[in-house]
């Protein structure tokens, strides 16, 4: 098998430790045996949506820093997308447990979610495009890659409790926005010099540490 050029597939291979690490949490794994306590799943929807809103801010800024009007109306879009096609699940899960958006905002996030916010915003404040690019690209992507591992795995979790979550990250629609975003990352950053390139590579493999941190804080 020929080995990709693109540039997203250089960063994911240096991250490639973290990555792989994903599907293998505790979390993930004992929602894959059915053994995941539902006071561990609501602690994941309130931080996921806690998390979300430092996300969401990435784009908002990229929305500000974008260069031509393409740009503005791609990163317009991501905000969008992640807004609400993800939101209709999220906002199930919280009604069961009793929780709205407005019960979020009172909440605050663990310190490792924390770390991975300020880490966001910090790069999405200082940063350019490209840099808000590569350190939202891990979430982005590292979804599908965790959900479609865990359904090659244990094909029952496409049924079930966890099937509305499983079936947003591992449908045709997103795999086709994933790879939308895999040649939007090569428009941008497959043109620049060597040492920049590495430079946006380290803020993915950072922002890929922190993924992980996420998921293993959560059980």
């Amino acid at each position: 098998m020929k080995q990709s050029t693109l540039f997203i597939d250089k960063a994911i291979s240096a991250a490639n430790s973290y990555w792989k690490a994903y599907s293998k949490v505790p979390f993930l794994v004992a929602m894959e045996k059915g053994t995941l306590s539902q006071d561990a799943f609501r602690d994941y929807i309130v931080q996921d949506s806690l998390y979300l809103r430092a996300y969401l801010k990435c784009f908002g800024y990229a929305v500000a820093k974008s260069r031509t009007l393409r740009e503005m109306q791609l990163f317009y879009e991501a905000l969008g997308y992640v807004s609400d096609g993800e939101n209709k699940t999220r906002l199930a899960y919280l009604e069961e447990f009793g929780l709205s958006d407005a019960d979020i905002d009172e909440m605050t996030l663990k310190p490792v979610g924390k770390a991975y916010a300020e880490f966001l915003l910090t790069t999405a404040k200082q940063g350019t495009v490209e840099d808000i690019v590569m350190v939202t690209m891990p979430c982005l992507m590292g979804y599908y890659d965790v959900f479609t591992t865990l359904v090659e795995r244990s094909p029952h979790l496409a049924h079930g409790y966890y099937a509305p979550m499983v079936a947003d990250y591992t449908s045709s629609r997103y795999a086709a926005y994933i790879e939308s975003w895999r040649q939007e990352v090569e428009r941008l950053c497959a043109g620049l010099d060597n040492e920049r390139q590495a430079a946006l590579i380290d803020l993915f493999v950072e922002a890929s540490r922190h993924e992980l941190a996420f998921w293993k804080m959560l059980l």
